[in-house]
């Protein structure tokens, strides 16, 4: 999906959507491509922590809408 929107020339943030079956491992693998790929990505758990657990994701999208020109 990264890609596809990289086309488009959009800003990405990609969020987590934590929850307590996910392993340490597959949220790392997750943030290395996405490091990879030169994309924000932010580890979410609203779901657990209410509006506290999306406050990085929420500066996040507001630094990168800043600070991130789009064509789209």
């Amino acid at each position: 999906h990264i890609e596809s929107i990289h086309k488009y020339d959009v800003p990405v943030v990609v969020a987590i959507n934590k929850f307590t079956s996910d392993t340490d491992a597959e949220i790392k693998l997750i943030e290395k491509k996405c490091n990879e790929l030169g994309v924000e990505v932010s580890l979410c758990e609203v779901w657990a922590k209410g509006g506290e657990g999306g406050i990085d994701l929420a500066r996040k999208v507001v630094k990168t809408i800043n600070e991130k020109k789009s064509n789209f």
